[in-house]
């Protein structure tokens, strides 16, 4: 079974709201045993929020901000939704120990071609806050859609002068990336070349955790992208817009504290003295 979903009534300023809880028991996405000894994860790294925390920011949700803040503007938000969380157990490839369940994203989980919001979260390790956000954005006809150089002025306006702009030849449409701190420049990978924009299942997948510890040595402590995209008719207009950010630096960090507790967990377990059954 590769996950497993349960449902929890859950009350949050005062309202009832239903939380959808989607298990996955990684990194062998396969459910725990039940022999598995249960390990807590919890803090080991302070991360110190980015000097421009309060610039990187998606639909009031600012990197670094707390997990519980950035849920209750989810909510405001998104009022007639039943939003998903995505919660998950890391374990190791024996099954022999597994950590607690770590609430790792807040999902909309828009129809298609409806605005949606996603939002990414790190693990207790080093706090549970945010680390990516993930908008889909859609201008509808009868609304009017804007002109995609009027996006790209608004965008601007939010995140300055973008560090790499590219226009494609086949649609039109234009994709943009802000690299902020660290070298201010990112070395040319997918994560510097466009949006962040995971499936549920591979959100925080501890599958990819030697990924995220790698790609912090991309350059930049984050990364913001856009992608505009065309209508159809060619007129210059917006159809839709994509928009994410996602912090190298706490995401690695939060990946490298998981895998040594989780590891150190398990040969703890192996190096326990066995006691011998009488015969």
């Amino acid at each position: 079974m590769a996950n497993r979903a349960r449902y929890e009534w859950f009350g949050s300023t005062g309202d009832i709201a239903l939380r959808k809880y989607l298990i996955a028991f990684a990194a062998t996405l396969v459910a725990t045993s039940a022999l598995a000894a249960d390990m807590e994860i919890v803090k080991k790294i302070d991360v110190p929020l980015n000097q421009f925390a309060d610039k990187v920011e998606i639909q009031g949700i600012r990197v670094g901000m707390p997990a519980a803040e950035a849920w209750e503007i989810f909510l405001k938000n998104y009022p007639t939704d039943a939003p998903e969380i995505k919660k998950l157990s890391i374990n190791v490839q024996t099954r022999e120990v597994s950590s607690q369940p770590l609430e790792v994203l807040y999902d909309s989980d828009p129809s298609l071609n409806e605005d949606g919001l996603q939002i990414f979260i790190s693990s207790p390790s080093v706090e549970p806050r945010v680390y990516g956000v993930h908008r889909d954005i859609y201008y509808q006809a009868d609304k009017g859609r804007p002109q995609i150089a009027a996006v790209m002025e608004q965008l601007e306006q939010k995140y300055g002068k973008p560090s790499k702009v590219e226009k494609s030849r086949w649609d039109n449409s234009t994709s943009l990336q802000w690299y902020v701190g660290g070298a201010g420049t990112c070395t040319d990978i997918g994560v510097c070349n466009s949006v962040y924009s995971p499936t549920k299942r591979e959100a925080y997948d501890p599958a990819n955790f030697p990924q995220y510890i790698e790609e912090m040595k991309a350059g930049p402590e984050i990364v913001i992208a856009a992608y505009v995209k065309e209508t159809v008719d060619k007129d210059g207009k917006a159809f839709s817009l994509e928009v994410s950010f996602l912090d190298l630096k706490r995401r690695g960090l939060s990946a490298q504290s998981d895998t040594d507790q989780i590891m150190a967990a398990q040969k703890a377990l192996t190096e326990k003295p066995a006691a011998l059954p009488e015969l």
